[in-house]
Protein backbone atom coordinates (compact mmCIF):
# COMPACT_ATOMS: atom_id res chain seq x y z
CA UNK A 1 0.00 0.00 0.00
CA UNK A 2 1.29 3.45 -0.89
CA UNK A 3 0.13 6.65 0.78
CA UNK A 4 1.36 9.90 -0.74
CA UNK A 5 4.78 8.50 -1.62
CA UNK A 6 5.20 6.42 1.54
CA UNK A 7 5.69 2.69 1.20
CA UNK A 8 3.57 1.34 4.04
CA UNK A 9 4.52 -2.27 3.31
CA UNK A 10 7.84 -1.72 5.10
CA UNK A 11 6.52 0.52 7.91
CA UNK A 12 5.72 -0.40 11.48
CA UNK A 13 2.88 1.05 13.57
CA UNK A 14 3.03 1.69 17.32
CA UNK A 15 0.35 2.44 19.88
CA UNK A 16 -0.46 1.94 23.57
CA UNK A 17 -3.15 -0.51 24.61
CA UNK A 18 -5.03 -0.61 27.91
CA UNK A 19 -6.95 -3.71 28.93
CA UNK A 20 -9.36 -3.16 31.83
CA UNK A 21 -10.83 -5.75 34.18
CA UNK A 22 -7.84 -8.05 33.79
CA UNK A 23 -6.50 -9.65 36.94
CA UNK A 24 -2.76 -9.02 37.16
CA UNK A 25 0.08 -8.48 39.61
CA UNK A 26 3.15 -6.25 39.63
CA UNK A 27 4.85 -8.48 37.09
CA UNK A 28 2.80 -9.51 34.07
CA UNK A 29 3.51 -13.15 33.24
CA UNK A 30 4.76 -14.37 29.88
CA UNK A 31 1.49 -16.28 29.49
CA UNK A 32 -0.53 -13.08 29.99
CA UNK A 33 1.65 -11.24 27.46
CA UNK A 34 1.15 -14.04 24.94
CA UNK A 35 -2.60 -13.93 25.58
CA UNK A 36 -2.62 -10.16 24.91
CA UNK A 37 -0.73 -10.69 21.64
CA UNK A 38 -3.20 -13.41 20.62
CA UNK A 39 -6.21 -11.22 21.44
CA UNK A 40 -4.81 -8.35 19.37
CA UNK A 41 -4.06 -10.72 16.47
CA UNK A 42 -7.56 -12.17 16.65
CA UNK A 43 -9.12 -8.68 16.61
CA UNK A 44 -7.15 -7.92 13.46
CA UNK A 45 -8.02 -11.17 11.73
CA UNK A 46 -4.42 -12.43 11.79
CA UNK A 47 -3.58 -16.13 11.84
CA UNK A 48 -0.74 -15.62 14.32
CA UNK A 49 0.60 -12.92 16.65
CA UNK A 50 4.11 -13.12 15.17
CA UNK A 51 4.00 -9.54 13.85
CA UNK A 52 2.91 -8.08 17.20
CA UNK A 53 5.59 -6.96 19.67
CA UNK A 54 4.81 -5.89 23.24
CA UNK A 55 7.01 -3.65 25.35
CA UNK A 56 6.66 -1.90 28.71
CA UNK A 57 3.89 -4.20 29.93
CA UNK A 58 2.55 -2.92 33.24
CA UNK A 59 -0.16 -3.88 35.69
CA UNK A 60 -2.06 -1.01 37.27
CA UNK A 61 -4.24 -1.38 40.37
CA UNK A 62 -4.22 -5.19 39.97
CA UNK A 63 -6.93 -4.97 37.28
CA UNK A 64 -5.59 -3.15 34.22
CA UNK A 65 -2.71 -3.98 31.89
CA UNK A 66 -1.09 -1.37 29.68
CA UNK A 67 1.52 -2.08 27.02
CA UNK A 68 3.31 -0.47 24.11
CA UNK A 69 2.38 -2.40 20.97
CA UNK A 70 4.33 -2.45 17.72
CA UNK A 71 2.95 -3.96 14.54
CA UNK A 72 5.94 -4.89 12.42
CA UNK A 73 6.01 -5.30 8.64
CA UNK A 74 5.52 -8.72 7.12
CA UNK A 75 8.69 -10.61 6.36
CA UNK A 76 9.27 -11.55 2.77
CA UNK A 77 8.65 -15.28 2.40
CA UNK A 78 11.90 -17.15 1.97
CA UNK A 79 12.42 -19.76 -0.72
CA UNK A 80 12.45 -22.45 1.98
CA UNK A 81 9.05 -21.32 3.36
CA UNK A 82 7.54 -21.21 -0.12
CA UNK A 83 8.93 -24.66 -0.87
CA UNK A 84 7.35 -26.04 2.31
CA UNK A 85 4.02 -24.35 1.54
CA UNK A 86 4.17 -21.69 4.25
CA UNK A 87 3.26 -18.69 2.10
CA UNK A 88 1.49 -15.63 3.48
CA UNK A 89 -2.25 -15.82 4.05
CA UNK A 90 -3.80 -13.80 1.22
CA UNK A 91 -6.63 -12.55 3.49
CA UNK A 92 -4.18 -11.26 6.09
CA UNK A 93 -3.33 -7.55 5.90
CA UNK A 94 0.21 -7.05 4.63
CA UNK A 95 1.03 -3.65 6.08
CA UNK A 96 0.90 -2.53 9.70
CA UNK A 97 -1.31 0.49 8.97
CA UNK A 98 -4.07 -1.72 7.55
CA UNK A 99 -3.64 -4.07 10.52
CA UNK A 100 -4.12 -1.13 12.91
CA UNK A 101 -7.31 0.02 11.16
CA UNK A 102 -8.83 -3.42 11.80
CA UNK A 103 -8.74 -2.87 15.58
Amino acid sequence: MRLQGFDLSSASTSFVISMKDVECSDEVSEAQAEDIRSQIASSMGLDSPDRILLRNINCQNNNMITADVELVPIEEPTVRRLFKGFGANEDEPTDSFTMFTKL
